[in-house]
């Protein structure tokens, strides 16, 4: 409920006694339009109230636009976001300059007029019901002349004006007052004759801009969508008429409510809405349908039969088909199909700032208190433990932090990592890759710590001109196939017993690795593979240990150890003696039960009726460890024998180290508690189709490198995985999110055919058109955007396609999977996230499993058929506060889920960060657009469908920076796209239609287009053609351009024949507030600035 002040009651009964007042009254006793109040006396309380004010000419005053236009030829300098208001002293000034201009003006941008210019008062009802509901119930609502009504926002940031006109001959449209509008506050209508009216709880004499509900361009687009349903918009303007028998384009109502006059408009916006209401519901667009939805409504809101005109279904009918054959040609849209519910993230998101000095508080917090802490508690244990020997060592505890790409947490950490060196504390410091660990290392330097990274012998030697570290891998390679146990014994250096001169590798001396174990630096970098493997000796126990980005899936094998049954039952056993028959019995025991059992996980049931126990499996892993095979490799050796020694060991080897590891696994499963194991799985071999064993066996980050944690990933799993995969518990202690950057757009396409059937990047055949649409959205952003770089990021078999098809000069590409670190677009113009990864859930289950222990919850159907994952209700969150409804996958096991979303959500959320939104300025603003139907823990400014999205088949010529409009001209041009006249004429398209596509496009990259008309030299119409950005550059270079493609001009100019729409554009883009530093003058910026001429 909104209270009404007592000022605001007075003025109100002031204006409401307007209807005692006759016209010719108002004009001569009280011309600002508010009695008792001179214009002077009006302004100056409206600017005290933090309005702008602007002096209108009379109502009767000669020229156009008289009692609506402003007097002042500047006023345009008062109508922009975050403009200045005009001085008291100016507006005193008023009076007597502009004295036949007694009306007060409210200039736009930093408020928003929704200008509801309809004149059927159910209509301009509605859509006010629907305004209200989009934008907010504000308190400002001016009249004019009823039903027409300007309802007034406050807004949230820059944006342009728009107008629309009704595309049912109406004449009726809505207008959206921004920068560079102003709309008459005060004073005397001159179609009425009396004032304008606030009809609302305030006006701008009562209350300041602050009591309106603050708007987003975002909300304005939701709102004008919503409109677009109930009454067919076009930006174009539309065709104002009079229909058949007479009638007039405006629609009018009889006593009971009934349309009387207007009923072509009428039935014409009829249809519309049945065509609109039929695509939300998903159900079929066709004639029938459709006229016959329009037409009940039409019986139930129309007199059919006036002054001798009777309508009946038959026009429904052809208004039908003519509306489905206009939406098929793409000629008109329909609204999106898209509805509001909840988002599935909630907002999170706080200042940078905020966010920065939350991020540093956490780290320092690890290193000052968390890292030092253990380290003295260790101590402590390490001179106690000798007196009191059951005192149990402290153990670590990882700390998890989920940190937004882009806050600063690597740099952070960095820092906080350095001054506890400095302190004494051991730090080691892993990270994806080499590459990004050579980059930690030099940020270390930059503060005076010796960094080095950690090279495996495969690497490349830093100092040694594109030599591997090792200079011997042939040697490694045998011992690593033999599976020795110390590579550097057998393949670098070692000491035979009994002497005491070593024997080394021929390279030694030279080598990378080699000299890398004498390295002694402050912090060690390593990658983080190396987490899960044994502790290098060369690198001393951590104190602390850090963790960037995200680790955990290296502890899920990508290939499990498979032993068919019989193999088992085949293996050599040891030498005689009673090993042997015990290894014997047990492996005959194993592979029985195995035989007996249905495919799937192994059982604990199974295994207790078989009388297998924990203690047997142990004994078994024991006796098979006792075959390893010694290769008796060392360095210096002749290759060839080597390789012979390898080979003959390696044989042996692999079966031990198969056997050991199903073993082992049987083992860890029958000491903990599972009723079925999540590790161990019964199935049959695929090309053999012989019964198996397969064993995955958790890896967790091995136990030397156990310290106190910090684990950094802006899309950290819960907690409970993290343990998992680290091997100690883990402490998610915060989540961590930032407001991004104004200076940039995120659109959000759902229905897009991205998924990889659709692409054709399965078995199954996909969508033959889906990489050319694809395509055609990339080469137009790119064109745009030209000379900025525009960043392509997909499945990489989609990239490959893409690629295939051609991709223009300033797109650089990217896939998902490999992506970490990636920093190199933090300037591109934009960003086009194509799909997601999306594995399917029986993988998702397995890796489950293997972290759990147990198998996962599996999706079924009801019959038990293995199913897809459950399709739940989701909510893309909108940067007005609202959510779009989307379906989205979800698994029913709560590990599983966590997998999927690793895989899924996260990497698209990875891939986004490779645009650091959040840290934009002015001088580099963005574009992102996200093609799937997955809600992020982000908001957008948009969701649009991809059928409204999808650019028409005359965007290809984008790639060339010029549009064509005629079927001739561009068979001419783009002979390898338009083949035939047939596909030229596919197309074609109007100038204003494709402008309008472009249009929406430009706003966010600053994009400047411009129109010209051309004539071919001979016997040729003049054509007119689009220039975009990437496109030549003045008239000689155009000239020559359709010289090279075959079409001499007699001439070419700007057409002047339409040049309003066109300026609009450039309206477009000096109005959005990032392109405008702060403090420059909106005065110095003028339409030549953002129009090209030719």
């Amino acid at each position: 409920m909104r209270f009404w002040t007592a000022e605001s009651r007075r003025v109100s009964g002031i204006l409401a006694s307007s209807a005692a007042i006759s016209p010719g009254e108002w004009a001569t006793r009280w011309p600002s339009g508010v009695e008792s109040l001179t214009p002077h006396q009006l302004r100056s309380r409206v600017l005290a109230n933090g309005w702008g004010a602007l002096p209108i000419l009379a109502h009767d005053a000669p020229g156009k636009a008289a009692g609506k236009r402003p007097a002042l030829k500047a006023w345009a300098d008062f109508a922009g976001f975050e403009a200045a208001r005009p001085a008291q002293s100016a507006v005193a000034s008023w009076d007597r300059q502009f004295s036949r201009a007694p009306g007060t003006g409210i200039p736009c941008g930093t408020v928003v007029g929704i200008d509801v210019d309809v004149t059927d008062p159910i209509l301009a009802a509605e859509i006010e019901a629907v305004a209200r509901a989009c934008l907010g119930d504000t308190p400002f609502s001016r009249q004019g002349k009823a039903p027409k009504l300007l309802l007034v926002y406050r807004a949230a940031e820059a944006f342009p004006k728009r107008a629309f006109k009704a595309n049912d001959g109406s004449g009726a449209g809505l207008d959206i007052l921004a920068d560079g509008s102003q709309f008459v506050g005060f004073g005397i209508h001159p179609g009425t004759g009396r004032p304008y009216r606030w009809i609302g709880p305030e006006s701008p004499l009562t209350a300041g801009p602050d009591a309106a509900p603050e708007v987003t361009a975002a909300q304005i687009k939701a709102f004008v969508d919503r409109v677009h349903a109930l009454m067919p918009l076009s930006k174009t303007g539309g065709r104002q008429a009079r229909g058949p028998g007479g009638e007039s384009a405006e629609i009018v109502r009889d006593a009971e409510g009934f349309v009387i006059d207007g009923r072509e408009a009428w039935l014409t916006n009829l249809v519309w809405r049945a065509a609109n209401e039929l695509h939300d519901g998903g159900l079929p667009l066709t004639e029938e349908a459709v006229a016959d939805l329009a037409w009940g409504r039409f019986l139930a809101s129309a007199r059919p039969d006036v002054g001798g005109r009777v309508w009946a279904r038959a026009d429904a009918a052809a208004k039908a088909r003519g509306t489905l054959d206009r939406i098929r040609r793409r000629k008109v849209s329909l609204g999106p199909k898209i509805v509001a519910t909840d988002p599935t993230y909630p907002d999170e998101a706080r200042p940078l700032a905020e966010a920065e000095a939350e991020v540093r508080r956490l780290i320092e917090d690890f290193f000052t208190h968390e890292a030092p802490g253990f380290k003295n508690a260790l101590g402590a244990y390490l001179i106690e433990h000798e007196g009191n020997p059951l005192r149990l060592p402290p153990k670590p505890r990882g700390t998890a932090l989920r940190i937004e790409a882009g806050i600063g947490k690597t740099e952070v950490a960095i820092e906080a990592a350095a001054k506890s060196v400095r302190r004494g504390l051991a730090v080691v410091y892993a990270v994806p890759t080499v590459k990004l660990g050579d980059e930690v290392a030099s940020r270390f330097a930059a503060r005076g710590i010796d960094a080095q990274v950690y090279r495996g012998r495969d690497r490349e030697d830093p100092e040694g001109a594109g030599e591997a570290m090792c200079r011997n891998l042939p040697a490694v390679r045998d011992a690593e196939r033999a599976k020795v146990w110390s590579v550097y014994a057998a393949a670098c250096e070692t000491k035979p017993k009994g002497t005491s001169a070593a024997i080394r590798c021929p390279m030694f001396d030279a080598c990378g690795y080699v000299r890398q174990r004498r390295a002694e630096p402050a912090v060690w970098i390593v990658p983080h593979v190396m987490l899960f493997r044994d502790r290098p000796a060369l690198i001393p126990a951590p104190d602390a240990l850090v963790i960037d980005e995200g680790f955990a899936s290296g502890a899920v094998p990508n290939k499990p150890t498979r032993l068919t049954l019989d193999a088992i039952e085949a293996a050599a056993l040891p030498d005689g003696g009673e090993d042997a028959v015990t290894l014997d019995r047990l492996r005959a025991c194993l592979v029985g039960v195995l035989r007996t059992m249905p495919d799937g996980p192994l059982t604990r049931a199974a295994m207790a009726g078989a009388g297998l126990t924990a203690n047997d499996a142990r004994e078994a892993h024991r006796l098979e460890w006792r075959r390893r095979l010694d290769p008796e490799l060392h360095p210096g050796l002749d290759a060839s024998e080597r390789s012979r020694r390898a080979e003959r060991a390696a044989a042996v080897n692999r079966e031990v180290s198969a056997l050991t590891s199903v073993w082992r696994g049987l083992t860890d499963f029958l000491d903990g508690e599972a009723e079925a194991s999540g590790r161990m799985l019964l199935r049959r071999d695929d090309a053999s189709k012989a019964r198996c064993i397969e064993h995955r066996a958790l890896k967790p980050v091995h136990e030397k490198w156990h310290a106190p944690t910090l684990i950094l990933d802006a899309t950290a799993p819960p907690a409970d995985v993290l343990a998992r995969a680290l091997g100690m518990p883990v402490d998610l202690k915060a989540s961590i999110s930032a407001v991004w950057s104004p200076y940039g757009r995120v659109r959000q396409i759902i229905g897009a055919p991205v998924s990889s059937t659709k692409l054709g990047l399965t078995e199954r055949e996909g969508n033959r058109r889906a990489i050319g649409d694809l395509r055609r959205l990339v080469v137009l952003r790119a064109a745009l955007a030209f000379p900025r770089t525009v960043a392509v990021i997909a499945q990489e078999d989609a990239i490959t396609l893409l690629e295939h098809a051609g991709l223009p000069k300033n797109v650089e590409t990217g896939h998902f999977n490999a992506l970490a670190g990636l920093d190199r677009w933090r300037e591109a113009a934009g960003l086009i996230v194509i799909g997601r990864t999306l594995p399917p859930p029986m993988a998702m289950e397995i890796d489950a499993g293997v972290l759990i222990g147990e198998p996962a919850q599996a999706t079924v159907t009801e019959d038990g058929r293995k199913a897809f994952f459950d399709r739940v209700e989701g909510g893309i969150r909108l940067r007005n506060g609202g959510a779009v409804a989307v379906e989205r996958y979800q698994h029913p096991d709560p590990v599983a889920e966590a997998l999927r979303w690793q895989t899924c959500e996260a990497n698209v959320i990875q891939a986004v960060g490779r645009l650091r939104p959040l840290r934009r300025g002015a001088d580099a603003p963005f574009f992102l657009d996200i093609l799937c139907d997955v809600p992020l823990p982000f908001a957008v400014d948009g969701v649009e469908t991809w059928e409204d999205a999808r650019p028409g088949s005359w965007s290809i010529m984008a790639s060339e920076g010029v549009i064509l409009t005629g079927a001739g001209d561009i068979e001419a041009a783009f002979p390898e796209d338009a083949p035939s006249r047939k596909a030229a004429r596919g197309m074609e398209t109007e100038p204003t239609v494709a402008l309008t596509s472009i249009r929406s496009l430009s706003i966010d990259v600053g994009a400047t287009v411009s129109r010209v008309t051309y004539k071919r030299r001979g016997r040729y119409p003049d054509s007119a053609a689009l220039i975009l950005p990437n496109g030549p550059k003045g008239k000689p270079a155009l000239k020559r351009w359709f010289d090279e493609h075959g079409m001499p001009l007699e001439h070419v100019v700007r057409d002047g024949g339409e040049p309003s729409a066109f300026e609009r554009v450039g309206r477009v883009l000096f109005q959005t507030k990032f392109f405008l530093p702060d403090g420059i003058g909106r005065a110095v910026l003028t339409l030549l600035e953002n129009v090209t001429t030719l």
